[in-house]
């Protein structure tokens, strides 16, 4: 899976649907991905236009965060050093 960040944008890391695949199947390998790597999952709340994952990588934490409009799934952290070991992970499969 390839990962991209929005400019300005160093607390979310997005993932490059160029299939299209539906955002259901997007997510279930964004966490099987996660999964592989050894990440814990903690817990999911589950809101009105999004549910959140919160996980675990190596000790720091991030979020999943998996939207109901259409927009895909992305990672979340205040921490841009997790988004770089998780990019890693995604981008070297």
């Amino acid at each position: 899976m390839e990962t991209f960040y929005m400019q300005g944008d160093d607390k979310r890391l997005y993932f490059k649907n160029i299939n299209r695949i539906p955002d259901e199947e997007e997510y279930k390998m964004i966490m099987q991905h996660l999964k592989k790597a050894e990440c814990v999952i903690n817990d999911k709340m589950m809101g009105p236009d999004c549910d959140i994952i919160r996980c675990t990588f190596k000790g720091k934490k991030f979020d999943v965060v998996r939207t109901i409009d259409g927009d895909g799934t992305f990672i979340y952290s205040d921490n841009h050093g997790i988004l770089e070991e998780l990019e890693d992970v995604f981008n070297h499969d």
